[in-house]
């Protein structure tokens, strides 16, 4: 993996991309962003400009950490929020989650395309790779790749390969692999 380049606090790539895993919430349409990566490097949240040292881990602030558009086969879906979860209510598990659940200027919400129907399928986002490719400071394009056909690629591709981290700096059990395509 090449981790020769740290992100920086104000870093913001320009085309990026995660694992998806298992997802979480109901609709399975909530991806882990990790705060911290392994070597040194910022985690996942730091490619959409968001500094994982000045995030407000108490759980007393409501407000999202960022809302982003997210552009997805061409519609854009308005107000996806980046949120740290409440550690009094949910467990956070140490990282910020990107909420995919916006609605388009026609009233469509994105999870009627992406998100799980019912709990004994797999979701449309679980086990894949996700790439973002930002437009601007909160509007994205999302694309959706298989995971097993494509995921060395995106690694040979990509100038920094990373997994999320402990707060030690070693990979998480399970971490899921982040990179950077162009910054």
């Amino acid at each position: 993996m090449n981790t020769s380049k740290v992100f920086e606090q104000n870093f913001s790539a320009t085309k990026f991309w995660f694992e998806s895993g298992k997802m979480t919430s109901g609709s399975r349409a909530n991806l882990d962003l990790s705060l911290s990566g392994i070597n040194g490097i910022n985690g996942g949240v730091s490619l959409f400009g968001i500094c994982p040292g000045e995030i407000d881990k108490s759980g007393e602030s409501e407000e999202p950490l960022k809302l982003i558009n997210i552009i997805y086969q061409g519609i854009t879906y308005e107000q996806n929020p980046i949120v740290y979860p409440n550690p009094n209510i949910e467990n956070p598990n140490g990282t910020a989650r990107l909420q995919i659940g916006g609605i388009s200027s026609d009233g469509h919400k994105i999870t009627d395309i992406v998100g799980m129907k019912n709990s004994d399928e797999v979701g449309p986002l679980q086990g894949k790779i996700i790439v973002f490719n930002r437009v601007n400071e909160c509007t994205y394009t999302m694309d959706v790749f298989d995971y097993d056909n494509n995921i060395e690629n995106f690694e040979t591709q990509s100038m920094v390969v990373s997994c999320s981290a402990t707060t030690t700096g070693k990979p998480r059990k399970n971490g899921r692999k982040f990179g950077v395509l162009e910054v």
